[in-house]
């Protein structure tokens, strides 16, 4: 197992759906991760959220915490 296939394994086992960089604007689901190829040292473990922006399929955003609407 390297590296990518371990991250995968670990945020699927936590309840995350991909990771994201709100810096940066960008998110990968699982399905398509580090598609880019850029280090993911920046970026945050994330859930599917609703997007703000019709331009993208999907976005992937913090997780809310427990207690609040949607989580």
């Amino acid at each position: 197992m390297n590296v990518k296939e371990y991250l995968i394994e670990k945020l699927k086992a936590d309840g995350y759906d991909g990771l994201f960089n709100a810096d940066e604007e960008c998110g990968c689901g699982l399905g398509d991760f580090i598609p880019c190829g850029k280090s993911p040292l920046w970026c945050e473990p994330g859930v599917y959220i609703q997007c703000a922006y019709s331009d993208f399929d999907f976005c992937i955003g913090p997780r809310k915490p427990k207690g609040q609407i949607g989580q």
